[in-house]
């Protein structure tokens, strides 16, 4: 029974309006491989001040919170352009989320079938290092290219995309 009980815990989350210290807390607490990425694809260090960026440039950006409080996830989409109705989806986790994986995965399709509502394409870039992300984004009905140089340091990303 304790193995069910926790289950139901660990798969619970819900997402709410981003705020300071959720933002610091995941900043702090990245996944290495979301860490990595953030760098390769910026250059800096400072991702608090990169997230805090990306969440205020966003037209719409939520954060995921565990049953017990603890921020797990920040997400959120940018328009990349108004001619095309093109946005960007983008997030980083914490190593907390992957105990939601079966629920980050239906709610990942969720959010972007709602982000498919707004845009008429959306697409980003993910670290090929980074192979958790890419078999989530497959997972949920992204395609991917091969990988190509990307980023501040020309590594390997694979740029993924979804259409409505």
């Amino acid at each position: 029974m304790a193995k069910i009980l926790d289950r139901l815990l660990t798969e619970h989350f819900e997402f709410v309006e981003p705020s300071l210290d959720a933002i610091e807390y995941i900043a702090a607490n990245l996944r290495s491989a979301d860490a990595a990425e953030l760098f390769a694809t910026t250059g800096s260090k400072d991702f608090a001040a990169t997230i805090r960026m990306a969440v205020n440039s966003s037209d719409d950006c939520v954060v995921g919170i565990s049953a017990w409080g603890e921020p797990l996830a920040v997400l959120g989409v940018t328009q990349l352009s108004l001619l095309y109705n093109t946005g960007s989806p983008w997030m980083l986790c914490t190593p907390g989320a992957m105990r939601h994986r079966r629920a980050f995965i239906a709610q990942g399709r969720a959010y972007t079938a709602a982000m498919l509502g707004h845009y008429d394409e959306l697409i980003n870039y993910v670290d090929q290092r980074n192979t958790v992300s890419v078999a989530w984004l497959q997972h949920i009905g992204y395609q991917l290219s091969a990988p190509e140089p990307y980023g501040a340091h020309g590594l390997p990303f694979r740029k993924f995309s979804k259409e409505k």
